[in-house]
């Protein structure tokens, strides 16, 4: 059967009016009806039909085949398909991953990642005194995956605590896993870091962290959790990516929101080989570990008339800077380094707090 335009005058028929126009035809000959379609929103006919006879479950007389486009056409060129996902994901993944699209939204838009990113700066050095923060994505170096690997710290900057990421690296397949972990493993001694977290697929790795003098850590919380919590980090510019990270942001981009089982929210990346996060999550883990979720217990309310004389960005626990330290135990309520009062005097220091 030629494929002919589905309309009729000024009106367009549905896949549901053109099947059950052709049913009466096959009742007289006995003929097969094939469809074939790019998968499409989570409803309509070829979602329809796609739900009840897919699989072992299916009636035996309908015959439902599904396959991405390098499972039936496996000498096309990756490349375009990767070009694809990077530049929409969710329409490749219909197109070329054969997935239907669920009701969703962007996790971030391109504008708010790249605000974050302080142009013309490179990766940074570390910082005597300061603490940092590592967060790894395990991977066996067998599959499409890459292994990530970024570090970062927090910092004071503009009166607000922000997320500083100090250096990133990706290791893409094929790879061997323990010399991956031992390279690792080595750079976060030189940046004075002895433990690191990951996910629940780096337990295998454990001992492999353990024997380079580095505590494997999983994350307690899941990894869209971990996208949840990091949120408004990003929103709120709190977040300082160093320049020419575009793989980061296209990943991060990519992310998208959805409502799961139990219209509880799920943020992944694309149901596809060609979609990664591997460098996103590890983005999101270090703002997860630098921004721990905190009670108040000072009362607001009998804080009346607080302001705070603003300071350059000051790196806690840089203990080489004695005028960074004072400043920072300034904001603790007028403590000094002692913890006992400063007295303040010729006005106002950067970083008092003032009532």
């Amino acid at each position: 059967m030629s494929r002919r335009s589905l309309k009729s005058g000024d009106a367009v028929n549905s896949g549901e009016d053109v099947v059950t126009a052709l049913r009466p035809s096959l009742a007289t000959t006995g003929g097969p009806l094939l469809l074939t379609s790019s998968p499409a929103g989570a409803e309509g006919l070829v979602y329809t039909l796609y739900k009840r006879h897919y699989g072992p479950e299916g009636d035996a007389r309908c015959i439902v085949a599904k396959g991405s486009t390098t499972d039936l056409n496996p000498r096309i060129r990756r490349g375009v398909i990767d070009k694809a996902y990077e530049e929409d994901p969710d329409a490749a993944a219909a197109e070329y991953g054969a997935e239907f699209r669920e009701p969703q939204t962007a996790y971030l838009t391109r504008e708010i990642v790249e605000r974050c990113i302080e142009r013309g700066v490179g990766p940074r050095v570390r910082l005597r005194g300061v603490k940092y923060f590592a967060h790894v994505d395990p991977a066996t170096g067998a599959g499409r995956d890459s292994f990530g690997f970024v570090i970062g710290h927090k910092s004071r900057d503009k009166d607000r605590d922000t997320t500083v990421i100090d250096f990133i690296c990706e290791k893409q397949p094929p790879f061997d896993p323990l010399v991956v972990v031992a390279e690792i493993c080595r750079a976060l001694q030189a940046w004075g870091i002895n433990e690191v977290m990951g996910d629940q697929a780096g337990k295998p790795l454990i001992t492999a962290f353990a024997r380079g003098g580095i505590k494997y850590k999983c994350t307690p919380i899941s990894t869209s959790e971990v996208y949840m919590h990091a949120l408004p980090s990003w929103t709120s510019g709190t977040v300082c990516l160093f320049d020419d990270v575009e793989r980061v942001v296209r990943q991060l981009v990519g992310l998208r929101r959805k409502l799961g089982q139990a219209g509880r929210e799920i943020i992944d990346h694309a149901k596809s080989v060609h979609a990664h996060d591997d460098l996103a999550v590890c983005v999101c883990g270090v703002i997860y570990q630098a921004t721990p979720i905190e009670f108040n217990t000072v009362d607001i309310a009998s804080l009346e008339g607080i302001g705070v004389v603003t300071a350059p960005r000051v790196h806690f626990g840089d203990a080489s800077s004695d005028s960074a330290v004072d400043a920072y135990m300034r904001t603790q309520y007028g403590r000094g380094r002692d913890g006992g009062p400063i007295k303040i005097t010729g006005g106002h220091l950067p970083g008092s707090v003032v009532w």
